[in-house]
């Protein structure tokens, strides 16, 4: 079975579960983190020059800039580890049901 592909951006695709940590790019050490992997020849930018919206770090030690948005990304994730752990659209939705009914018990 093929593992699925987390879509960064203009076509371009990473395995997913190679990456340790999605980063905005806005903060010094981030961008300290950029500077230094381009220094090494160990950054991908795939942006097609628009603005960096992500920083993907990889397990490997590369990192990846992103034009899409840190918070899209995410999602793109988090339906990719619900596809790995077997957890469909439905029993997401009674999951959230569930969570949403005891926060409303305990507003009483």
């Amino acid at each position: 079975m093929l593992e699925p592909l987390l879509e960064i951006g203009f076509g371009n695709f990473i395995f997913p579960a190679r990456v340790t940590v999605i980063l905005n790019p806005d903060s010094q050490p981030t961008k300290r983190l950029i500077k230094d992997s381009k220094e090494q020849n160990r950054c991908f930018d795939v942006r097609q020059g628009k603005k960096t919206r992500a920083v993907l770090v990889l397990d490997t030690g590369e990192v990846v800039l992103s034009a899409i948005d840190t918070k899209t990304i995410r999602n793109r994730y988090l339906r990719y580890a619900d596809k790995v752990n077997g957890i469909t659209q439905s029993e997401k939705e009674k999951s959230n049901e569930g969570t949403q009914s005891k926060e409303k018990n305990r507003g009483n």
